[in-house]
């Protein structure tokens, strides 16, 4: 036979030869496969081929599927790998050539960064023809946390069970009624990917007073700051415990011990210095029998020798004054900050302010312990007299029932159950304390800005335009209204499941025993961290307004508001009716999005990210094996996808994901329109009715009953395969393109190295 192409004359011998490359100079090379019925019982043919997985893969990843040719009618082919497979590493499904993960554990890039796979495949005619084939597999380096441990500069490894003073884990003693001891342990990440912390758990005596962060980027470290509760003498003990995404160090623990001793009587030493608490207290000590301590502070510049001690926790920002006014002796008086004797700070100290007795005068800060010592000059004792009282801070106590407290920081006025008190410019601090019963508290803001904190039964305003600091404590509900200024509200949940909604003018957090809500703010910020699945509702201006999503934070922010939600395991932001635009970004291991015209939701885990109504949303991948699924909308659509990227768009809607390894994307209704690109490697393209597929290293992309599906290779040596239906089909080529229609679909392929095309009956 002799083949007559673009004008050059070759022989084509069909029993030595099924494909021809034909040549022309101005052509480009093609591969072409005479339609004639060769000899019978040719062997099958598979070619060598190149792929990589991660060594991350679970068991079950797909790593390509392998497609050899066989040309003898009514013959099938099967695959068999038959050398190379070290340890088992991958498996080959006999009839389809599915090449996937078999022994995860096997495939480590420190160990073994490519395979060899030697693969057979074997038809069914008589006798059984053959042909070998090698599959490399690139084993790609998946970057991967580390995580140290560190106490007081000393490392604690991984199952540490000998508490020791220098790393702290042992924490010491402390007697009952103290503030008990705070240890400080940082939690480092020595690794090349986030490392992921959750589940932490402590012993039974220990308490979190500064948790670790959900994600601790590489490089970058995180403290956990720890309380012995000094309450109940005796020995506490147990393990720290949290979970890591680092493979051979999770749980994370280590042991700890500390020890609460019994108090001494009276307040003569330090470590039982009796508590004082409120806006107003007296406290008296006889020191007649009392001692000074070892490297005990002089108080006021004397000696002394015969000191008592107090403690108090300011309750509100303001100024306190402290006397000794009422003692019988000439005394010293000294205020400190500090947890031990040798290690204090001096606040305020004075001798003689009025007559024999002391007084001082500071501001203080709400929330901040106070060390004070009354000691007897040059030696002196008696009956000693501490008086205390905050200076222009008021009191508003709840009745027991359900009482009503109100706060309006433009007008200077306070409310209790309708009853109102104008507050004079010597008021710098308000105080709420509600006792039982469902008490609510209404906070106006002044015109300038104020900076609020709402929790669970609590309130603190920190800072007013007017001058005024606050705080309130068991109270149900609690509602601040902004008045102008550019005011900022931090929101903190409970222990439980909470639900925060917000609209640009209004959040509400609400729980098990509270609601709290703020108007009119222009920044909120919420955070979750006491437990519990929390969700969050965010609704969006009919302006244009931007979302950006991630597993430990989230932040929406518009024209007039700003959201900033951290921790929360659900967070869902619906757009309202503006050009609105979301960024959704991955955590570290496998994910998976749902795509629809309408909104994108994220998945991994406990923590799910969402959108409605937003008209562009991007998802951004990271490791893992990620999946996403695109579905279409009552119009016309068109999905692009190429091995870094994929985008499903139509009327109204933009969704796109990028460095996602797994995408399909589905088609119901309208004259949809698919185009899958390659890479520059060696790439694969299978057409039918119904679907369409490219796959190459490291990426599957997918189209599912579109009308028309185009695939463009890039570079390699990339293969098309097009199968037809039952019906009537039609298969034309060139040596740049192919195409096979049928009813219902077209399918087509450019810059392809090999492209074929198969029958069905029909």
């Amino acid at each position: 036979m002799r083949n007559n192409w673009w004008g050059t004359t070759s022989a084509v011998d069909i029993e030595n030869k099924i494909f021809h490359n034909v040549d022309n100079s101005s052509r480009p090379t093609a591969l072409f496969q005479p339609f004639l019925t060769a000899a019978p019982n040719r062997p099958p043919v598979l070619d060598d081929a190149t792929f990589s997985v991660s060594e991350a893969a679970p068991n079950g990843t797909l790593v390509a599927t392998l497609m050899g040719c066989e040309f003898d009618a009514g013959q099938t082919i099967s695959y068999q790998i038959i050398g190379g497979n070290t340890g088992g590493a991958f498996g080959l499904n006999a009839s389809t050539g599915a090449l996937t993960v078999a022994n995860a554990a096997a495939i480590d890039y420190d160990t073994l960064t490519q395979f060899n796979l030697l693969v057979r495949v074997t038809d069914n005619g008589s006798p059984q023809r053959t042909d070998d084939a090698t599959i490399t597999v690139n084993v790609l380096d998946v970057p991967e946390p580390e995580i140290r441990v560190v106490g007081s500069g000393v490392e604690i490894v991984d199952g540490d069970a000998s508490p020791q003073l220098a790393d702290g884990t042992n924490f010491g003693q402390a007697p009952a009624g103290s503030a008990g001891v705070v240890r400080v342990f940082t939690v480092h990440n020595d690794g090349t990917a986030a490392l992921i912390l959750s589940n932490l758990q402590l012993p039974s005596g220990f308490s979190v007073i500064d948790g670790l962060a959900g994600s601790i980027a590489p490089g970058q470290s995180d403290n956990l700051s720890v309380r012995m509760i000094a309450t109940v003498p005796g020995v506490k003990s147990g393990q720290i415990s949290f979970t890591t995404n680092d493979g051979n160090e999770s749980p994370f623990n280590f042991s700890i011990v500390g020890t609460v001793t019994s108090a001494a009587p009276g307040t003569d030493s330090f470590s039982s210095r009796s508590p004082i608490s409120g806006l107003l207290a007296t406290a008296v000590a006889n020191t007649s029998s009392a001692t000074k301590e070892f490297n005990e502070p002089n108080h006021a510049g004397n000696s002394g020798g015969k000191s008592v001690w107090w403690t108090w926790t300011a309750p509100a920002n303001g100024t306190v004054r402290i006397d000794t006014i009422g003692s019988d002796f000439d005394t010293l008086l000294g205020v400190y900050t500090g947890s031990s004797v040798s290690g204090l700070s001096q606040v305020a100290a004075n001798d003689d302010s009025v007559g024999t007795a002391s007084r001082v005068s500071f501001a203080v800060q709400a929330g901040a312990t106070y060390q004070i010592a009354v000691d007897g000059k040059s030696g002196a004792g008696g009956n000693a007299v501490l008086n205390l009282a905050m200076v222009g801070t008021v009191e508003f106590v709840g009745t027991g029932g359900n009482d009503t407290f109100e706060l309006n920081l433009g007008t200077r006025t306070a409310a209790v159950n309708g009853m109102s008190y104008a507050m004079s410019s010597d008021v710098t601090g308000v105080l709420f304390a509600g006792l039982s019963g469902s008490d609510q508290l209404s906070v106006i803001g002044s015109a300038g800005a104020e900076s609020v904190l709402l929790s669970p039964g609590a309130f603190v305003l920190s800072s007013s335009g007017v001058g005024v600091t606050g705080s309130a404590v068991s109270i149900e509900t609690i509602i601040f209204t902004g008045n102008g200024g550019a005011d900022v509200a931090s929101l903190y949940d409970s222990a439980g499941g909470d639900s925060l909604v917000a609209t640009p003018t209004q959040t509400v957090l609400s729980g098990p025993g509270f609601r709290n809500t703020v108007n009119g703010v222009s920044q909120v910020i919420a955070l979750a961290n006491g437990g519990g699945t929390d969700r969050a509702y965010l609704y969006g201006s009919a302006g244009t307004d931007s979302f950006v999503g991630r597993s430990t934070g989230s932040s929406f922010v518009g024209s007039t508001f700003q959201f900033d939600i951290r921790r929360f395991e659900s967070v869902l932001a619906i757009g309202n009716g503006g050009a609105d635009r979301a960024t959704l970004f991955d955590t570290a291991g496998d994910n998976k999005v749902v795509a629809r015209p309408t909104g994108v939701a994220l998945f991994k885990d406990d923590v799910d990210l969402g959108t409605l109504g937003f008209s562009e949303v991007t998802v951004v991948g990271s490791t893992g094996n990620d999946l996403a699924v695109f579905f279409d909308s009552s119009g016309d659509d068109t999905f692009y996808a190429r091995p870094d990227s994929a985008t499903r768009s139509g009327s109204g809607f933009y969704n796109r994901v990028t460095n996602f390894d797994f995408v399909i994307a589905r088609s119901v209704n309208g004259n949809d329109t698919a185009r899958l690109y390659g890479s520059s490697a060696d790439d694969a393209f299978v057409g039918r009715l119904g679907a369409a597929v490219m796959s190459g290293a490291g990426f599957v992309y997918q189209a599912e009953g579109f009308d028309t599906v185009i695939g463009a290779g890039e570079g390699g040596n990339d293969m098309a395969r097009f199968y037809g239906s039952s019906g009537s089909d039609t298969f034309t080529a060139t040596p740049t393109t192919a195409q096979m229609t049928g009813p219902g679909y077209d399918l087509r392929a450019m810059d392809f190295a090999r492209m074929f095309g198969f029958a069905r009956p029909g």
